[in-house]
């Protein structure tokens, strides 16, 4: 694949990423904390936001090894709606990371 055509995939899937979860915004988060979903998921679950997130995350995770595993080919569509999900959960990880300060400082 020539690099321009890997950049236009890079951008496409990162404008998808963005378009969803700012629209499930709306959907998930009715105050300000954009991560409180994964905050009060965590009265239920008893683990960490992290963790919490990263359980909600699963079910992504292995719908994709399924399919990987599988080794069928499926609709490009589909394919892409599960990289997608995979990807957003990975940066709402990043993100509530960041939030819960939980990067080691380097010394």
């Amino acid at each position: 694949m020539k690099t321009d055509e890997f950049n236009k995939i890079v951008e496409e899937m990162i404008d998808a990423c963005r378009k969803t979860l700012i629209k499930k915004q709306g959907e998930y988060n009715l105050d300000e904390d954009r991560l409180s979903f994964f905050k009060e998921g965590n009265e239920l679950t008893k683990l960490t936001p992290e963790r919490t997130l990263y359980m909600f995350m699963y079910k992504h995770v292995k719908s994709l090894a399924d399919m990987v595993a599988s080794e069928k080919k499926y609709p490009k569509a589909l394919w892409i709606e599960k990289i997608q999900d995979n990807m957003n959960y990975l940066l709402l990880l990043r993100a509530l990371l960041e939030d819960d300060d939980m990067f080691e400082e380097k010394k």
